[in-house]
């Protein structure tokens, strides 16, 4: 590795670990308050889950990776900006495109990091797996498990395998009638392998409306069997807290029940998110090198404020897109998953694609000099 490279990447660390720690800090405050309704409506003491606390800092890690790449460019070129440096690389014979080349090191590394972060250790630290409470989207919820059958289960306690309050509606809209399948609480048998429907009760509706009760036999038991466990795949964790095989696997689960909806997209939206954001800190490299050399930004109080605003950029975009890929597919607002995924990095790529093309170029030399004589330095 050449002088220049351990140069930058040995002066990045402190800036990095800056912008890294300073987001950190605030995306605790979110925990807390993410943790506040869960304590009030499970009556749990704070310290019980402070251990869950903890655990939920790693989901952060993916997105504070970028902050610290980007603050790190833009602090440290400012830096060799003001000591006339970059000047001074060039004197020599170092053209600005290879002082792009550490940071996409240090991109491409942080990258790895990113998805080894998102892929492993967050799916095993989603939790404390001693609290008595399920933090899940699962809660209060109505899904479609199939053309017009709908699931609704008030509580799931995944550890102990027990649901609360289950319900099951199948709707026959040529027959106009509706069969209601009810149970106050199921448990997973685990020598059966299946779950306990011994509690469950049938009632059926007909065209005068009366509810009459009726037996679970053999179909709807294995019908209903069937959708319990669709219903515990997919809530019993929250899809960030999911590994990429059991985002496939529900996401082909959907697909064979033919359902296309907000539920569905959700998990589409995760899985392509998964990689597309691990490649967050090459893409802001991309992007930040070649902006910092082009904009000649000197001050370090300028570097904070354009790593924080190409930071809102781009995971605002990120979020934005990821709620347009995630809606219905009757909504204006829709578009593909992957798109909807990919969308940011394809585009902050390409506009750091062109702003390289122009390093060293005549263009760029006249655009700093009009930027200069602008901004007075």
């Amino acid at each position: 590795m050449s002088i220049l490279k351990r140069y930058i990447l040995k002066s990045s660390i402190l800036p990095f670990f800056m912008g890294f720690g300073g987001f950190l800090l605030y995306a605790n405050v979110f925990i807390l308050i993410d943790i506040s309704s869960e304590i009030v409506r499970n009556d749990l003491s704070f310290w019980k889950l402070f251990p869950y606390i903890m655990q939920q800092i790693p989901r952060y890690i993916p997105q504070a990776i970028p902050v610290g790449v980007l603050l790190s460019i833009f602090w440290l070129l400012s830096k060799l900006e003001s000591k006339n440096e970059i000047i001074a690389f060039q004197v020599h014979g170092i053209k600005l495109k290879e002082i792009v080349t550490p940071f996409l090191i240090l991109g491409i590394i942080l990258s790895l990091t990113t998805y080894v972060l998102k892929e492993h250790v967050v799916p095993e630290m989603y939790r404390n797996k001693n609290a008595e409470v399920y933090l899940s989207s699962g809660l209060h919820k109505f899904m479609l498990s199939e053309e017009n059958r709908y699931m609704f289960i008030k509580r799931i306690y995944s550890n102990r395998k027990e649901l609360v309050d289950v319900f099951i509606y199948d709707i026959d809209k040529e027959n106009t009638s509706m069969k209601v399948y009810y149970a106050p609480q199921v448990l997973y048998d685990e020598e059966q392998s299946e779950w306990d429907l011994s509690g469950m009760k049938v009632y059926a509706s007909i065209y005068d409306s009366k509810m009459i009760p009726h037996d679970l036999n053999e179909t709807d038991r294995k019908l209903v069997g069937d959708d319990i466990d669709f219903y515990f795949m997919v809530t019993r964790k929250k899809a960030y807290n999911m590994k990429s095989d059991e985002l496939l696997q529900i996401m082909n689960e959907f697909k064979r029940r033919g359902i296309y909806n907000t539920d569905s997209f959700s998990f589409d939206i995760e899985f392509h998110t998964r990689y597309a954001q691990s490649l967050g800190p090459l893409v802001v490299a991309i992007l930040g090198v070649p902006l910092s050399l082009a904009l000649n930004i000197k001050s370090k109080a300028w570097s904070v404020i354009f790593t924080f605003l190409l930071i809102a950029l781009y995971q605002g975009s990120t979020q934005w897109m990821a709620a347009m890929g995630r809606s219905d597919l009757w909504s204006p607002w829709h578009i593909r998953p992957e798109l909807a995924a990919w969308g940011p990095d394809l585009l902050f790529s390409v506009i750091g694609g062109i702003f390289y093309m122009l390093l060293d170029t005549e263009m760029l030399y006249g655009f700093k000099e009009k930027l200069s004589r602008f901004s007075g330095e």
